[in-house]
């Protein structure tokens, strides 16, 4: 009969748990609208960036190809921009396409 109660007890405990967590989700219900939203965004996000890494994957050969391979065309002594570490590499040339792409300054440190 006592172990009877304390089953009783620790049920009633446990709805009173299970109580204070709905009225706790309630509360962080904007919370968990943003924690959707961002779920939702993983996939459209994850697609931007492939399609984005493939335009400056393409765009990165075509530069390695005309301007990493004839350096003495656009080499410019005033500025330094040395062409063959910019583009002369594959991996390089995504680096710069991708910096610039992004609005980085990285012109402003050769001048």
């Amino acid at each position: 009969l006592a172990t009877l109660r304390i089953v009783r007890i620790s049920r009633i405990i446990r709805l009173l748990r299970l109580l204070r967590l709905v009225r706790l989700l309630r509360v962080f219900k904007q919370l968990f609208v943003i924690v959707q939203g961002l779920i939702a965004a993983v996939k459209p996000v994850f697609w931007a960036m492939l399609m984005l890494t493939i335009i400056v994957y393409a765009a990165a050969i075509v530069a390695v190809r005309v301007i990493g391979q004839s350096p003495e065309r656009y080499a410019n002594t005033t500025t330094g921009f040395d062409p063959v570490e910019m583009y002369g590499t594959l991996p390089r040339a995504m680096y710069t396409l991708f910096t610039l792409a992004m609005g980085d300054d990285i012109m402003g440190s050769l001048f």
